[in-house]
């Protein structure tokens, strides 16, 4: 059984727990999103004693920019 990601009811907020975290890089899972964080592709989380691991929307983001330059530039296809 997967766990589903989740979306907010607004704007994204700073700080994400792994179902909403999974929701901002569109994994289909947080199992998935967590794969990914194991693997490197995403940043670890930040912890705080006696708190659940969240993680920082502005590290999820330049971890997505990352991950799209190791694509075909899109420039090339203009």
């Amino acid at each position: 059984m997967t766990s589903p990601v989740r979306y907010p009811a607004g704007p994204w907020p700073c700080e994400m727990r792994a179902d909403m975290a999974a929701a901002y890089v569109d994994e289909p899972s947080v199992e998935a999103f967590l794969r990914g964080v194991r693997a490197g592709v995403y940043p670890k989380p930040t912890e705080r004693p006696h708190k659940r691991a969240k993680w920082l929307r502005d590290s999820l983001r330049r971890a997505a920019i990352v991950e799209a330059e190791g694509e075909d530039d899109l420039a090339e296809l203009i």
